[in-house]
């Protein structure tokens, strides 16, 4: 049973390896070469607040889930890009071509934006888990993560030789055990041996003379 939970545990790790090397290496390739800051495979993207220009509707460190959309309406909280950061301000109005946003806490309106620069609408949040997920999607910290991956792979295989070499001690012990019991009965059979020989020929001979008389 604990064979079969460490190979799970090997899969699951294999797969956290596979996840934050190719999340790694897309993240990487979308910012560095494609200039996206918020990739969105699957029109689905997190974004974290790094500022308190939404309060108090969203503070700093939580996390944003954003989904493309069709249309976006005004008082939509939508996250475009601007040069090589993304925003998430509200959607003040629209005409379709351009767009007005605003942070809430901001006493005047951003400068309008092409709509094709809005990446998505956030649908919900997750409140002070953006740090730890900045910091999972760092160059470090997926490289912590692989790392550690990679430990744990290795050392529950290394778990499974030892389980396997003691399996085979005891199986080689019991072997030795029995060899040692087979060799005890071997020895014993053989003192015994003449002794019944022995105590078989009077028998016989006291049966002779009592024939004789």
């Amino acid at each position: 049973m604990r064979k079969v939970g460490r190979k799970a545990f090997r899969i699951v790790m294999i797969t956290v390896i596979s996840l934050a090397m190719g999340g790694g290496f897309y993240l990487w390739n979308a910012r560095t070469l494609g200039g996206n800051q918020m990739p969105m495979p699957f029109g689905i993207g997190m974004a974290v607040i790094l500022s308190g220009s939404m309060e108090p509707t969203l503070h700093v460190n939580d996390l944003v889930i954003i989904t493309k959309a069709e249309t976006y309406e005004p008082g939509d909280i939508v996250v475009y890009q601007s040069g090589s950061i993304s925003v998430i301000h509200r959607l003040l109005e629209t005409d379709g071509v351009t767009a007005l946003t605003k942070g809430d806490a901001n006493n005047v309106a951003d400068e309008p934006i092409p709509t094709y620069l809005i990446k998505g609408k956030m649908v919900n949040r997750v409140p002070g888990v953006g740090f730890a997920v900045q910091l999972l999607r760092s160059t470090p910290g997926t490289l912590a993560v692989t790392l550690l991956a990679v430990w744990l792979l290795i050392r529950s295989q290394k778990k499974d030789r030892e389980d396997a070499k003691a399996e085979q001690d005891v199986i080689r012990q019991q072997i030795e055990t029995l060899k040692e019991q087979m060799r005890q009965e071997t020895d014993t059979a053989a003192e015994n041996g003449p002794a019944a020989e022995s105590t078989e020929a009077p028998t016989e001979a006291v049966v002779q003379e009592e024939r004789k008389e």
